[in-house]
């Protein structure tokens, strides 16, 4: 796999280079490191450029012991179309970046680099959040899926990248059902409606179990722990939520929407990106 590593040289950034050291790299491996320099005044770009190469050079050194080939790209330029040009030139198969957000909100606010970025991509991108606690020894990775073409491709990703082989996976297909009753309000349903909602409720969960087991599918035998978990409710909710019960890592989620001007994410793997905690790989098939 070849990945190409976005840095600012911010602790964002730095962020993102020590969770690359975790994943099991070999030789035949590639990471390329870039650095943009900013599209600024003489004076602030003449500044820039002296500090960039002690960017890369820090980058360098975290990324030193892994045994993939490692090299450093410095280039000028809007950051964003920079970041997504070099991935097309390199061959790159996915981009992974620091999640650099507005903070301390409810939620994060992703900067406006990020963004483009994520939209604009002709491959998989791995926005890298700071953890809020030191990271266990163990990868815990939700797999969000709807069981289409998109959620899919996440799937076959996620058994491409190369996390440990114990990594914890859990996949989790969400059910938007409108039909969904509190259990403290069943008694007051008359018999015949009740009996109804859970015939459709049957039948919701019948149709989950085929989707988590297509999606299973997709990565079957790569890591030896696996789960499936079915959910009822408004699916970039719940995802959020499971991932903050089951203290993920990293969620995966299927990229539904176009790129271009009209680009953006579809809605589920938009809020997902928007509002998770934790680091977010937004998978899509390879455009370059």
């Amino acid at each position: 796999m070849h990945i190409l590593l976005a840095t600012d040289g911010s602790e964002h950034s730095e962020c993102a280079l020590r969770f690359v050291t975790r994943l099991q790299l070999s030789p035949e491996d590639r990471v390329t490191v870039l650095h943009v320099i900013g599209d600024h005044s003489p004076d602030v770009t003449h500044i820039k450029s002296i500090v960039a190469p002690r960017i890369l050079d820090s980058a360098r050194t975290i990324l030193e012991g892994q045994p993939a080939q490692t090299t450093t790209l410095l280039r000028e330029g809007y950051a964003d179309v920079r970041i997504v040009e070099t991935a097309k030139d390199t061959g790159a198969d996915l981009i992974v970046m620091g999640a650099r957000g507005l903070k301390p909100l409810p939620s994060v606010i992703y900067g406006s680099i990020t963004r483009s970025v994520v939209i604009q991509a002709p491959v998989p991108v791995f926005v890298i959040q700071m953890p809020r606690e030191l990271p266990g020894p163990q990868l815990k990775i939700l797999y969000a899926t709807d069981g289409s073409d998109c959620a899919l491709d996440a799937g076959r990703l996620l058994c491409e990248m190369p996390f440990p082989d114990d990594s914890e996976v859990s996949v989790l297909h969400v059910i938007p059902s409108g039909i969904d009753i509190p259990q403290k309000f069943h008694l007051e349903l008359d018999a015949m409606i009740r009996e109804t909602a859970e015939k459709i409720r049957a039948v919701e969960l019948k149709k989950s179990e085929k989707v988590l087991e297509l999606s299973f599918e997709s990565f079957k035998g790569r890591y030896s722990k696996a789960y499936t978990v079915t959910k009822f409710g408004d699916p970039p909710t719940e995802i959020i939520e499971t991932a903050e019960s089951l203290k993920s890592d990293v969620i995966v989620v299927g990229s539904r929407g176009v790129r271009g001007i009209k680009g953006m994410l579809g809605s589920t793997s938009r809020n997902v990106f928007r509002h998770a905690r934790c680091s977010v790989l937004i998978g899509r098939k390879r455009q370059v």
